[in-house]
């Protein structure tokens, strides 16, 4: 286990968040990038002059395209001549099962990986993933939503760097909310029950909640 590439990962996490900042700060998505504890073991080319290798499991759609994503790291090689990286894209629902298979190898296989919030806490007591908290300066931490440090950070120690925060939105129609008897719109999920109610009772719409996704939407 060679420290300094915990380094290296969080560096290569860091350029592609710099690079899909507008984005994403935004994730998730929360999505995020961070380094494993494991990389030394995954890198080659210990040989001095011999470039070493960061391995890079993500997702083939997360904020950037790959053509994007394979520039950023085209950049990061260009700027660290002794540093080689290796991307590997998979769809979402592969990359879960391929990182975990992937940590039980002996070298484990890869050194930065693309974390959904829902594997943190997993990945984390399976010591997958590195503590890079000392590495997060202030000035990083700046325009990005307290939420996605939260998704990134247990116990205090941060785990890796905000990546895609998924945002929802709350668009209302003023005139049906004054119809119903309501000045203002709803701040909690009750007071969002309780007006879609009556918004339903008063005739003034058979599906007063609409949610939107890409693609299509749901009534409620």
């Amino acid at each position: 286990m060679k420290k300094p590439f915990r380094t290296i990962g969080l560096i290569l996490a860091l350029i592609l968040l710099v690079a899909g900042m507008t984005a994403c700060t935004s994730s998730a998505g929360p999505a995020t990038t961070t380094g494993n504890t494991n990389t030394g073991s995954t890198t080659s080319g210990s040989t001095s002059g011999t470039p070493k290798t960061i391995h890079v499991l993500t997702m083939d759609q997360a904020a950037m395209s790959v053509d994007d994503m394979n520039a950023v790291a085209k950049d990061f090689m260009a700027a660290n001549p002794d540093i080689k990286v290796e991307m590997t894209y998979v769809p979402y629902e592969q990359v879960h099962d391929k990182f975990v298979t992937g940590m039980a190898a002996n070298p484990p296989a890869y050194d930065v990986v693309m974390v959904d919030v829902i594997w943190y806490d997993e990945w984390v007591k399976a010591g997958y993933l590195a503590d890079v908290t000392d590495n997060v300066t202030p000035e990083m931490r700046q325009n990005i939503f307290p939420s996605a440090w939260n998704v990134v950070t247990r116990k205090d120690k941060v785990y890796g760097m905000p990546w895609l925060l998924d945002t929802k939105y709350l668009y209302y129609n003023t005139d049906m909310l004054k119809q119903a008897g309501f000045d203002a719109p709803p701040a909690t999920w009750e007071e969002l029950t309780a007006q879609a109610k009556a918004i339903k009772e008063k005739g003034l719409a058979e599906y007063p909640i609409v949610v939107m996704e890409t693609g299509g939407s749901l009534d409620l």
